[in-house]
């Protein structure tokens, strides 16, 4: 016969706050870049680059807002928009650093460059160095062909986005992994060697 296991005060204390965080996560599981929630619902994403309106005259920002319009008014799925800070990808520029320093003749010099990668790398851990990162969601009723309706959809808004001179993609599964670290745990991504641009993104209406 199996002992029965008395649990102290804490550990049921422990296992309620367990049980009421899995219950308030609404993410079931991502399984091909698309995110399954606990509702039966499905999400696609796209990642947008950054868009600087401010290069265009007034006209051309009045048409470019007009087209953008234009294809999301010919969406008629819910789809939601995120914008999101990351912690700016440095490692690029530590590398570089740390290179320099490996050659340089001087100690003074070596000295220089280890201080101007150590204040870098600070100013990202304390979130002073931030790339915002833009997506569009499209979310859809789980069933049988979910996977091939949603790509069908993201495919097609890749295709007018980019007519309108956005730079567009559908997410990778490791980009959506990313996204939903970013909400939960910003620092997480912190030195992941991703390549995404940081610039400026546009404001319509």
């Amino acid at each position: 016969m199996k002992k029965k296991t008395t649990l102290t005060n804490s550990e049921i204390v422990e296992n309620k706050a367990k049980v009421t965080a899995q219950q308030w996560m609404p993410l079931k599981d991502i399984i091909n870049a698309y995110a399954y929630t606990k509702d039966g619902y499905v999400t696609g994403y796209i990642m947008i680059q950054p868009y600087n309106l401010e290069l265009f005259n007034e006209k051309e920002q009045v048409n470019k807002i007009g087209e953008l319009s234009e294809i999301l008014n010919g969406e008629e799925s819910a789809f939601m928009w995120y914008c999101t800070d990351r912690p700016a990808d440095l490692e690029p520029y530590l590398d570089d650093l740390k290179y320099k320093a490996e050659i340089a003749n001087k100690t003074v010099k070596k000295i220089l460059l280890g201080k101007y990668a150590t204040t870098a790398r600070n100013q990202v851990i304390t979130g002073e160095l931030v790339e915002k990162r833009f997506y569009m969601a499209i979310r859809l009723k789980n069933d049988k062909k979910i996977e091939i309706l949603l790509n069908q959809k993201l495919l097609a808004l890749v295709d007018g986005l980019s007519s309108i001179g956005l730079q567009v993609k559908i997410a990778s599964e490791k980009e959506v992994y990313e996204l939903f670290s970013m909400f939960s745990d910003p620092s997480s991504s912190l030195f992941d060697n991703g390549n995404y641009n940081s610039g400026i993104f546009p404001t319509f209406g």
